[in-house]
């Protein structure tokens, strides 16, 4: 079993004060959490808003930049983003932290 079949976390921390989460956080979800204001309607989840955003299939180390906050795509199975990772404060860590539980 290699590390493609494992499934990724909801949420883990990352080096540099940034976040992974899985796709399918709700963007309402981690607007409410993080007090963010991603655009609520596009998509339903953290991966489809990514998608409608870059309007193409996703690789890894996209980017997609909003107001406040950018987007990295940091995993793809097939023609999905599994797993993107965001700028978070400790603070913030913390409530995803507690929220992933």
């Amino acid at each position: 079993q290699d590390e493609f079949d494992q499934e990724v976390a909801l949420f883990r921390g990352l080096p540099g004060n940034r976040v992974l989460v899985r796709w399918d956080w709700l963007v309402h979800d981690l607007n409410e959490l993080l007090e963010l204001k991603l655009p609520t309607d596009q998509a339903d989840t953290i991966g489809g808003l990514v998608l409608t955003e870059l309007g193409r299939v996703a690789e890894v180390g996209d980017i997609v930049e909003f107001d406040e906050v950018s987007l990295r795509v940091e995993r793809v199975e097939g023609k999905a983003v599994a797993a993107v990772s965001l700028p978070a404060t400790p603070d913030q860590i913390e409530v995803l932290r507690e929220a992933a539980e």
